[in-house]
């Protein structure tokens, strides 16, 4: 936790991104493990034509999931240091906010934070991409061209899980807003941008669309969803 003047802050960000990196990267080798094992097996004391083009075969998958398990490796930790940036701007909120972290709803989907204060429930979904970041015909573009998941559709489902959670625990509906973040400001815009019902913003506009949000929880309210939450992480 923080000092007392600052947000309390609840897990460890980017811990979920670099577990998911590590394991995307070593859990293919088990495969080519056992691929490899199998083909040696062949090659005693008959079969030695097929053993040697199977494990020919599986050199050239072990070279080629080498590869493509180091550019997911790094996208995965790219992604825990831009949750770390973002938690650390979230840390400098009033200590009447909570912020959480790596939050898993009934969904199974997981929220990058989670920030319960005075004004309302914020649920973060931080992306930290290189390229210009823009709104353009109603939809994120990166470079010009839309991303083959959309962080959008990603962080309402998940909001939308975590109303359901708020629902069956607490039985009081969710006022909050659910935020697309991007940690190193690629969005080419001044000011956050609606993309109904989300907001889309840069890491540096975080503290000024928390702390101005109209929305107002009172404390009751707010103790009651931190310690559901609390069950969540």
């Amino acid at each position: 936790m923080t000092l007392s003047q600052t947000a309390m802050i609840h897990g460890e960000p980017g811990e979920r991104a670099r577990t998911t990196g590590i394991l995307r990267l070593f859990y293919p080798f088990l495969f080519t493990g056992v691929a490899i094992g199998f083909f040696i097996g062949l090659a005693f004391p008959s079969h030695r034509t097929l053993a040697g083009v199977g494990l020919l075969l599986t050199a050239a998958a072990l070279i080629w999931i080498i590869r493509d398990g180091l550019k997911r490796f790094e996208a995965f930790f790219k992604g825990a240091r831009g949750e770390e940036r973002v938690a650390a701007i979230l840390a400098m909120l009033p200590s009447d906010y909570h912020v959480f972290h790596n939050v898993v709803t009934q969904g199974a989907e997981t929220i990058d934070h989670v920030v319960i204060g005075p004004t309302g429930v914020f649920a973060i979904e931080t992306k930290f991409w290189q390229g210009r970041v823009a709104i353009e015909d109603g939809a994120i573009t990166i470079n010009g061209h839309r991303p083959s998941r959309d962080p959008v559709q990603q962080v309402k489902a998940a909001y939308r899980h975590l109303q359901d959670f708020c629902l069956a625990t607490s039985n009081s509906s969710l006022s909050g807003q659910a935020v697309v973040c991007f940690a190193n400001n690629a969005l080419d815009a001044e000011n956050p941008q609606n993309l109904d019902p989300v907001l889309i913003c840069n890491a540096n506009m975080m503290l000024t669309l928390i702390e101005q949000a109209p929305a107002r929880m009172t404390r009751v309210e707010r103790d009651r969803l931190v310690t559901f939450l609390e069950q969540k992480i």
